[in-house]
């Protein structure tokens, strides 16, 4: 499960030594994880100060049997809207005080995938020297590379990557193109296995499979550590995340046949690529650098601070709907239709 990769290395955080404070992760009666601040342990529900519980596969059965009025239930998603709260349709709609999802606001927890921060911490920035950049550069020969195993998305992506490959020559993987795999599944393979897969590639295209509001997910973090550059279906979803000189968008083109045009001028001036790199001067990229943006943490220290974002009317479906999302994204894009 990604929740144990992305919460647990988080909790060793200073301000909360010597803290009593216990949130339980639920995700259902045979896989739990239980969180108290600096060891793992096994709590009972009735001793937790908040409990996580994740919408995607909680059955109502498997809820906590009794809940002191003080604690804090919230509602969990780390997937697009549409995948999340079929499982609590039938609890009360203020039945969750409060959510972490995906959301970047002060209303609810953010529990995304990584984060972009602004820092003069040499320790931290991924800075590219002219003797980086020439060994980057020359291991790039191929235009770029999407691998893709949706085939059938609500973004319609494939539709748009459909028509952007009879334009211009790029690599389809995945198991919607070809069934050899790629990388191995063990971690530390896999990860030295895309790192030299993307390094003679000069774009990603990390198309979403569906296009909503603050969902960006490891495909892009991960690929801008990759010495790559990401390109997206739109703009709009990235403002606030990420720089705007990180990546290309393809809504900022009229046609797929703009965008490959552009793909080719940049990949062939490598000035005018590394420009795409600049950011890396004074962000640097990782899961979840700061405490803001981390929602476990954050919970932990309004917990501790008695400051929690709790409400009594909340209700988390309706906050993290289908309302965030646009569908059709790569369809509307190919026929020039009105985004939202």
């Amino acid at each position: 499960m990604p929740i144990q990769e992305y919460l647990l290395p988080r909790l060793n955080t200073p301000q909360f030594e010597n803290s009593d404070l216990l949130i339980r992760v639920f995700i259902s009666r045979t896989e739990e994880i239980f969180l108290v601040l600096h060891r793992l342990e096994y709590i009972e529900e009735s001793e937790a100060d908040a409990i996580l519980i994740h919408s995607r596969t909680i059955n109502p059965s498997d809820l906590p049997r009794e809940r002191r009025s003080e604690q804090v239930y919230v509602w969990m998603c780390h997937e697009e809207p549409g995948k999340c709260g079929k499982g609590d349709r039938s609890l009360p709609s203020n039945y969750f005080n409060t959510s972490m999802t995906n959301i970047r606001d002060t209303i609810g927890y953010n529990y995304g995938y990584g984060e972009i921060v602004k820092t003069n911490n040499e320790t931290v920035l991924n800075r590219i020297s002219d003797e980086k950049w020439s060994r980057i550069m020359s291991k790039k020969s191929d235009l770029g590379i999407a691998i893709i195993s949706n085939c059938h998305t609500d973004s319609k992506r494939e539709v748009y990557i459909e028509r952007l490959s009879k334009i211009v020559k790029f690599t389809l993987r995945g198991s919607c193109y070809s069934d050899v795999e790629l990388c191995p599944k063990s971690r530390k393979d896999s990860w030295d296995c895309v790192t030299k897969l993307f390094e003679s590639y000069y774009f990603y295209f990390a198309f979403e499979n569906t296009v909503c509001r603050d969902y960006v997910t490891e495909k892009f973090f991960h690929r801008l550590l990759s010495n790559i550059v990401p390109v997206v279906l739109r703009r709009q979803i990235l403002n606030g995340i990420a720089p705007s000189d990180s990546f290309i968008a393809a809504d900022d083109f009229e046609s797929p046949e703009e965008l490959a045009a552009h793909l080719l001028k940049v990949s062939s001036d490598p000035q005018l690529y590394r420009k795409y790199f600049k950011w890396r001067d004074s962000y640097a990229v990782g899961n979840f650098h700061s405490i803001e943006g981390n929602g476990v943490c954050a919970l932990c220290r309004d917990l501790h601070a008695k400051k929690v974002r709790s409400y009594s009317d909340y209700n988390a479906r309706q906050r993290y709907s289908r309302n965030l999302c646009e569908s059709d994204v790569g369809w509307k894009l190919l026929n020039n239709r009105k985004l939202k």
